[in-house]
């Protein structure tokens, strides 16, 4: 399996088995009701883009920088207040979205690209 979209469920959770895909190059879980995604998660590293949008997520795996192929990743309407350390793993990363989310302070590396914005209001 290479493309896996769940957009439009009313999914909550995603269990841990989703990190056996191991060919998984998509994820896309837009409009569903997932408040965080398991540790496993973070064991897909062929993925290239992944999109949840308008859902719940509120953190996201502290290991996400072992997705160091992702280019494009899309997390507008959700309910992120920080990122992971791990981040400034994601070198390869073109496109990044998440506005709407509830992030406190947004300071970043990535690929020698320094982002630092905020502090944001509460």
């Amino acid at each position: 399996l290479m493309l896996l979209n769940m957009s439009n469920n009313p999914v909550r959770v995603i269990g841990d088995h989703i990190g056996k895909l191991l060919r998984l190059n998509t994820f896309q879980a837009d409009s569903t009701f997932i408040q965080s995604l398991p540790k496993e998660f973070c064991y897909l590293t062929l993925l290239t883009e992944i999109s949840i949008t308008k859902s719940r997520i509120a953190i996201l795996p502290h290991d996400v920088g072992n997705l160091v192929l992702l280019t494009n990743l899309q997390l507008v309407e959700n309910a992120i207040q920080e990122l992971p350390l791990s981040f400034t793993q994601l070198t390869s990363l073109t496109t990044f979205n998440i506005r709407h989310n509830r992030l406190k302070l947004l300071a970043v590396n990535i690929g020698g690209n320094e982002i630092s914005l905020g502090p944001f209001a509460t």
